[in-house]
């Protein structure tokens, strides 16, 4: 079975999930939709990282996403499918081409790239944290693709539980003796994190499926490093 799950607080988020929702079921072909709120992130989950939930923005940094993704996984079998997608998100086609793709890849876990530089939206005391360093990747894309398996959700545990580290976070600089990359624009949350991660397992990335990955050249700006990629290892349309 294919779960799209998305989330939305209030307008005009609410209006943008019922387009997602609905594109989702007719076109994307998902069996289910599980539409997440703030309600469903219960009190003492948020009393407990208070410090990062008192942040307005992403409405506690984003640490919804890796909690609400967690907890659908528990929900669903092993071997289902399960795809995030921002509310804003118009599905156009049907999502089971990503998943042949997948399973052609022998993977569990479906990331795609932005082409923009990791380094430039990532703030480096989260790598040196991690004991990682920088060689030029790019940034993913906060969408993803999971087949339920203990690798998927060992993954998603370890994501939430480093985004539960306000250190690795939040875009607040906690270890100002640690010197910035000179480019460094700035962080994106849980995106960020989820990079890392991925560099930590070395886990494949591929071409945005959305608009975007048929004109990259949309990301591009001149505030930051624009730096598409070609990619010879993937075969579905977007």
């Amino acid at each position: 079975m294919l779960y799209v799950v998305n989330y939305a607080n209030g307008e005009p988020y609410e209006s943008y999930r019922k387009i997602n929702t609905r594109t989702a079921k007719w076109f994307g072909k998902a069996d289910r939709v599980i539409e997440y709120s703030s309600k469903d992130i219960p009190q003492s989950y948020k009393e407990a990282y208070k410090d990062i939930f008192a942040y307005k923005r992403g409405n506690g940094l984003w640490l919804w996403k890796p909690y609400l993704i967690n907890k659908a996984l528990d929900e669903i079998k092993n071997g289902d499918w399960l795809m995030y997608l921002d509310a804003g998100t118009t599905v156009i086609r049907d999502l089971h081409h990503i998943i042949r793709h997948t399973e052609g890849q022998g993977l569990d876990i479906f990331l795609m790239e932005q082409p923009l530089l990791s380094r430039q939206f990532t703030k480096r005391e989260c790598y040196v944290k991690m004991g990682l360093e920088d060689h030029g990747e790019n940034q993913v894309l906060g969408l993803l693709l999971l087949r339920k398996s203990s690798t998927s959700v060992a993954f998603v545990k370890e994501w939430l539980n480093l985004c539960e580290d306000e250190e690795m976070l939040s875009p607040k600089k906690f270890h100002p003796e640690i010197v910035e990359f000179p480019d460094y624009v700035s962080h994106r949350e849980d995106q960020s994190v989820l990079n890392l991660l991925r560099l930590k397992y070395n886990i494949p990335v591929f071409r945005d499926c959305s608009d975007y990955g048929e004109m990259p050249y949309m990301n591009a700006c001149k505030e930051y490093a624009y730096n598409p990629m070609s990619y010879d290892n993937c075969n579905y349309s977007t």
